[in-house]
């Protein structure tokens, strides 16, 4: 999920329980509410310690619960607030972060180390666009009527009209995913969300002992991926790019990445192969075959559509 929608979501929860805009509550909700994604700070550890990366150790229920904890224990301890709501919020907003995380399409590890292993609803893409550009609409409705300037519309009220719209808009997505799912010739495949709820691609991934086959249906075409899973194959021709999805800094990348994809090119000595997912992730991990030596790198995508063409 977007900055924005995690912002004004925090915002919304925050007001709703002090019925306020500007107090303790909603500093400390925003706070909380984004502090998950402050993973990046982690990064120098992303290759090297597990569950470090992005959607890792940070959004767990067990680090948002230690978090919270601490935070109130310090916040009693020096200041003398005592008030239990402030820790039900740190409580709330955080779950709902890493929530709002497990309804995209990146995914999350909520109950590690319980619970090993990455898992989403594939609701909505990671950052949909749409959903951005509302909650920031969302997040200014929620200010300008906490400031009082809607004579008949005080902050709670606005927090709970704000509220029921994302409601309905998951809910929508839910019904939707799951009808399309249900239509006869879906069935066996998983329905992955694109920018607009009305619009699916669908997804089926097969693990036998000697492969990963991943295949990718739309409204235009039919794609399938292979993935052999002899890791110590020996990278010669272009076509064995695809062992690389085991090189250990692609892992990094695609470790919960459930329908991996990827586009091969060969231009003269030229050897690359570009993984991505076909739930959408904003990110592109580069193979490149330089004098016998892997150089891999990471990417924005340039595929706004989620879908990665194969070329040779």
């Amino acid at each position: 999920m977007d900055f924005f929608t995690h912002l004004t979501i925090s915002l919304l929860v925050s007001t709703l329980l002090s019925g306020s805009l500007i107090n303790v509550y909603t500093f400390l909700g925003i706070f909380i509410g984004l502090l998950p994604d402050f993973d990046f700070l982690l990064f120098p550890l992303w290759k090297k310690v597990a569950l470090s990366g992005h959607h890792g150790i940070t959004h767990t229920l067990g680090f948002i619960i230690l978090i919270s904890c601490l935070i109130y224990a310090l916040l009693t301890l020096f200041f003398g607030l005592s008030d239990q709501k402030l820790l039900l919020l740190m409580l709330l907003v955080g779950s709902l972060h890493i929530l709002g995380d497990f309804i995209g399409t990146g995914g999350v590890a909520p109950f590690y180390p319980f619970k090993k292993g990455y898992s989403s609803l594939n609701l909505d893409l990671g950052n949909n666009p749409i959903l951005m550009t509302c909650s920031f609409a969302g997040f200014v409705f929620l200010v300008i009527a906490g400031l009082g300037f809607f004579n008949f519309l005080d902050a709670r009220v606005a927090s709970i009209i704000l509220g029921l719209a994302y409601i309905i808009y998951f809910a929508l997505r839910a019904v939707l995913k799951r009808f399309f799912e249900r239509v006869p010739e879906n069935r066996g495949f998983v329905a992955l969300p694109t920018t607009y709820p009305w619009n699916w691609k669908f997804a089926r991934r097969t693990d036998s002992p000697k492969e990963i086959e991943i295949e990718l249906k739309t409204a235009t075409e039919f794609k399938s991926y292979r993935i052999p899973k002899d890791k110590d194959h020996n990278i010669i021709s272009c076509q064995d790019l695809v062992y690389s999805y085991w090189h250990p800094q692609v892992q990094a990348q695609m470790r919960f990445f459930r329908y991996p994809c990827y586009r091969i090119i060969c231009e003269g000595d030229r050897k690359e192969i570009i993984w991505n997912s076909i739930a959408g992730k904003l990110t592109e991990v580069h193979v490149v075959v330089d004098q016998g030596e892997l150089k891999v790198n990471t990417d924005l995508r340039k595929d706004g559509r989620g879908i990665i063409k194969e070329s040779r």
